[in-house]
């Protein structure tokens, strides 16, 4: 199978589902319009959140790539990072259920951890289908709006720079002003919105997707209330 069919194939899924899950809530699913509405930007949101903690953390080089197609534009490397984090889970799993304990463990402990795997397991299960089924397909076109934002930033020859320094230290020398450099012992801190797409763009896509769906559980959280009065 070719990477064309491949990827065709992964925007007829998101397509499917994602029109499916939208019949569901908008003539299927009970309650106002609000509720209907709320559940699909908070899972939006959760995701977005869950992923943004995420990355704050150093991950390695595998981490790292699973973030990359957690974040992607591709169709195709979004679900399939999805897919490797529960494939993860579900290996971290089976390792507790190994035969041979290692010196200094509690077998106690152990063995009650091994009885919790068992009912864990199906609801683990439960939660991978649902994160494929219904997640995935809401969150995957808000990252594709996101990397396409991040993508024109990142491509632009202009760069916008904050230069962030403490008040107490002295001022910048002649030599450092209308520059990029700062010197090392002034205290100061620099940030390049053009640098920070480039080298973090999971971290800005997922601020881009986050900020607006956090802003909209809210608006539409709000909007009941005032029409209640």
């Amino acid at each position: 199978m070719g990477d064309r069919t491949r990827a065709a194939c992964a925007w007829l899924l998101l397509l499917g589902t994602l029109a499916a899950e939208l019949t569901f809530l908008i003539y299927l699913c009970g309650g106002r319009w609000d509720q209907r509405l709320g559940f699909a930007v908070q899972v939006v949101a959760v995701y977005s959140l869950a992923l943004g903690l995420l990355v704050r953390r150093e991950l390695g080089p595998v981490g790292q790539d699973i973030v990359d197609r957690m974040t992607s534009a591709d169709p195709l490397a979004f679900y399939s990072g999805n897919f490797l984090v529960f494939a993860l889970a579900f290996a971290t799993a089976a390792t507790g259920f190994g035969k041979w304990r290692r010196a200094g463990s509690s077998l106690a402990l152990g063995c009650v951890g091994q009885l919790l795997l068992l009912p864990a397991l199906p609801i683990l299960l439960a939660s991978a289908a649902l994160h494929i089924l219904v997640f995935v397909p809401l969150v995957c076109p808000c990252y594709l709006l996101a990397s396409a934002i991040v993508e024109s930033i990142r491509g632009s020859t202009e760069e916008v720079t904050l230069d962030v320094t403490d008040p107490e230290e002295p001022p910048e020398s002649e030599e450092y002003i209308g520059t990029s450099e700062t010197p090392a012992d002034s205290g100061a801190m620099m940030a390049s919105t053009v640098r920070l797409a480039q080298e973090q763009p999971y971290l800005v896509k997922s601020f881009l997707v986050g900020l607006p769906a956090v802003a909209l559980v809210f608006v539409v959280k709000l909007i009941p209330l005032l029409m209640a009065q």
